[in-house]
């Protein structure tokens, strides 16, 4: 359908979530070279897209979620600079989208996510309590997932805050 219509940016879009769906079963696997490789053509396309209107917030996602798997990947292959690249790529997307819409809990959420995996790595300007913000702010505005509380008590832990008695 892309060849058919190279233009036609929904079927650019299915192209490239394709693309993630796979690199994620060959990294489930352990065939990181074709992760890699599926997550680079998903993100060349996301890219595009991106690149067509800049303030699609479906298409910036899409983006970031190529960059949050392609430094998964190089991650998992030890590759620290290209992980701390790519989840920097990451972040910046994910503070784009959350300052476009402060209400919008999905952007928060990838918020969090994009930040520990910063904080993971050790990245001088991202820290355990900058997670923990993100969590928290989350859980008082009461939009934190029950599945993702357990993140907020790690992060408390890591960033050593102690947790609020009867909350973890």
């Amino acid at each position: 359908l892309r060849q058919r219509d190279p233009h036609n940016s929904d079927w650019a879009r299915d192209l490239s979530v394709s693309f993630n769906k796979l690199g994620d079963v060959a990294q489930s696997e352990g065939n990181l070279p074709a992760a890699r490789q599926a997550y680079q053509d998903s993100l060349a396309i996301a890219q595009e897209l991106r690149q067509r209107d800049p303030h699609n917030s479906d298409w910036a996602r899409d983006l970031s979620v190529s960059h949050e798997r392609l430094g998964d990947v190089a991650r998992r292959e030890g590759d620290l600079p290209a992980a701390r690249q790519a989840y920097q790529d990451r972040l910046a997307i994910a503070r784009e989208l959350r300052q476009r819409d402060p209400h919008n809990s999905d952007w928060a959420r990838d918020l969090w996510v994009s930040l520990w995996r910063m904080a993971d790595l050790g990245d001088a300007g991202i820290g355990w309590g900058d997670v923990c913000d993100a969590l928290e702010d989350m859980h008082t505005r009461g939009v934190l997932l029950p599945t993702d509380f357990e993140f907020l008590v790690e992060a408390r832990r890591r960033a050593g805050r102690a947790n609020p008695s009867g909350e973890g």
